[in-house]
């Protein structure tokens, strides 16, 4: 069983230079940087003058909140708590992705 390669990508993020030690590609490391990037200077345009790790702090509640968001989305929990709009969208969503499967073959 072969080794997998390590990539490396060398980053500055807010000052801090650090290098991301990886077994993915090199341009799936740079895509990642680059969306954290984004989200860090989204926070900080809304944080002026503020303290660069506050703002490390809210881009990663941001990416986090995203991350729920998206997953509960993809996986709503069936608790009192679903709202019915909700769960019947998610199902309207099965359904078609199941009909779009189906005209595909």
């Amino acid at each position: 069983m072969g080794k997998m390669e390590k990539n490396y990508l060398t980053v500055n993020i807010l000052g801090v230079s650090l290098t991301l030690k990886s077994d993915e590609s090199p341009e799936y490391l740079m895509q990642i940087t680059r969306f954290f990037q984004n989200k860090i200077d989204e926070a900080q345009k809304h944080m002026v003058n503020a303290d660069p790790l506050k703002i490390l702090i809210k881009a990663g509640l941001n990416i986090s909140d995203e991350l729920f968001k998206a997953r509960a989305l993809r996986t709503p929990r069936i608790t009192a708590e679903v709202n019915p709009k909700d769960l019947e969208e998610f199902t309207e969503r099965m359904i078609n992705k199941i009909d779009q499967s189906l005209t595909d073959q």
